[in-house]
């Protein structure tokens, strides 16, 4: 407040002296769409009945510390949304700001939005190929109701079989992630049909926007050791984290989701974390991989493991709060999942003579030259990376990058690996490839991660931030391999002095 000569009369500075202070604990208690208070960098915010530009994604902040949210997804513009933000302040967090971004993220975000300032945030390209996945995907759904193994050619059963898993998990399943993400539509409708196009296809819900309740006095987000424990019934904690910030039980890599898959529900040993059991001696084992990583194909790609995911998803979350389009997406998914099992069952079912010794063949081929999506999965983290979730916050940018690997798939990769046919560049919806890029910048779409990876890497070099850079498929398996030897014994406890 100014007097009429211009000078300060002390009002403000009182004021600002005298900011409202709120703990956490008050944050959380406002976590419903009619009660919506957050945080970013130790200001708090009520956003009560605002309208957010950039979508629903915005309501996995209720009753949070969004500070991760905010950032990695307003690059492009942060001066805006932190003018928009400053209208709706309504105090401060005790103790100041709990999350640090920290100078190296500052630094990468300034480089990245300089290579990004003349193109379109969503670009043509990669709706096309949006659609692209779906009608594929449909169409091998109707080419399965005229397979007959025993008169289709043994050469197109064997096309289709390789084809199912990569539409499965990587094509169709990596759509729905990009649109998770805001990557594909402007429109928080479009975005919104998107999604149940997707789900219809086969798409996961986890990787699903979050969506506001109609219920005023449900919650729609909840904090992490409340979400942490409701876990095992499948996502119905906080709504839509993955698309926020990745790790939907913590911060810590330990706690990702994602390390529940790629050790097989914990039977492959990654971690010091992680009790060492009798079958890890044998992990490393080429055959025992083999076994290991097929299975995990198998299910997959029938998709048998999600169908009851999906079942346990409808009944638990989403009719209870009235979701009923996106349980009817999850429905036909259901649906259409049985066609597509057949189309990957259909060839090593068939009746020709060689056909499970050839099955068996490429299964051996796939895993010896990597070429399994579960290698692919594999190459996004550096899955022994160990961190406290306070040690992150305290400079995220940094403890992000070096627990993430950045594959950039290059030469016989791109076409050997149907998941990159049409990704000249070796970029990938579901974010196999350039994971490191993607765990930083969530909101960029993928099609331009290859452009901004070489930035990243510079100003990785420039701040001595570890870039876990693998440049081939042959990287990846050896990465893979060198971990499951390393882990597949138990370290040697070193004696007291």
């Amino acid at each position: 407040m100014t007097s009429k000569n211009g000078g300060s009369t002390g009002t403000s500075t009182l004021l600002e002296e005298k900011e409202i202070e709120y703990s956490i604990q008050d944050v959380e208690q406002h976590n419903t769409v009619h009660d919506f208070w957050t945080v970013v960098d130790g200001v708090v915010y009520d956003l009560t009945g605002m309208h957010h530009p950039g979508g629903s994604i915005i309501m996995g902040a209720a009753g949070a510390d969004c500070s991760v949210l905010f950032h990695t997804y307003h690059l492009m513009g942060p001066e805006k949304a932190q003018a928009v933000l400053q209208r709706r302040k309504i105090g401060v967090l005790k103790g100041g700001a709990r999350i640090e971004m920290g100078d190296f993220y500052r630094a990468c975000a300034k480089q990245v939005r300089e290579t990004l300032k003349d193109k379109p945030r969503r670009p043509a390209a990669a709706k096309f190929l949006f659609f692209l996945d779906m009608a594929i995907k449909m169409s091998l759904v109707v080419a399965a109701f005229f397979l007959n193994p025993a008169t289709t050619p043994l050469w197109l059963l064997i096309v289709i079989h390789l084809a199912i898993p990569q539409m499965n998990f990587m094509r169709v399943g990596g759509q729905c992630h990009a649109n998770g993400h805001m990557q594909l539509f402007k429109s928080d409708k479009s975005t919104s049909w998107a999604e149940f196009l997707g789900l219809c296809m086969g798409g996961l819900p986890s990787w699903a926007l979050p969506n506001p309740s109609k219920n005023q006095y449900k919650k729609i987000n909840k904090p992490l050791s409340v979400s942490r424990d409701e876990y095992k019934y499948g996502h119905i904690g906080r709504l839509g984290e993955h698309a926020i910030i990745h790790h939907t039980q913590g911060g810590e890599i330990q706690h990702d989701t994602d390390f529940l898959t790629i050790s097989f529900m914990k039977l492959l040993r990654l971690s010091e974390a992680q009790p060492f059991r009798l079958w890890h001696s044998i992990q490393a084992n080429f055959w025992v991989r083999v076994l290991y990583d097929t299975l995990g194909e198998v299910v997959e790609s029938t998709l048998i493991a999600t169908s009851c995911f999906r079942l346990v998803y409808i009944v638990r979350r989403l009719l209870p709060q009235g979701e009923y389009r996106r349980a009817l997406g999850l429905v036909c998914a259901i649906l259409t999942s049985i066609p597509a099992s057949w189309c990957y069952l259909a060839f090593p079912c068939s009746s020709h003579p060689h056909a499970i010794n050839i099955f068996l063949a490429i299964a051996v081929c796939k895993e010896y030259f990597g070429f399994l999506g579960s290698h692919a999965f594999f190459a996004q983290h550096k899955w022994n990376y160990f961190a406290t979730e306070s040690m992150i916050n305290k400079d995220w940018g940094r403890h992000n990058a070096q627990s993430c690997s950045s594959w950039w798939p290059q030469g016989m990769d791109l076409v050997m690996l149907p998941v990159l046919w049409g990704n000249p560049k070796g970029c990938t919806p579901a974010t196999l490839s350039f994971h490191l890029e993607h765990t930083l910048f969530p909101g960029v779409c993928y099609l331009y991660y290859p452009e901004i990876a070489p930035v990243v890497r510079q100003v990785c070099q420039e701040y001595g931030v570890q870039y876990n850079g693998l440049y081939s498929m042959a990287d990846v398996v050896k990465a893979r391999l060198d971990m499951l030897e390393h882990y597949s014994t138990v370290a040697p406890k070193t004696k007291t002095p």
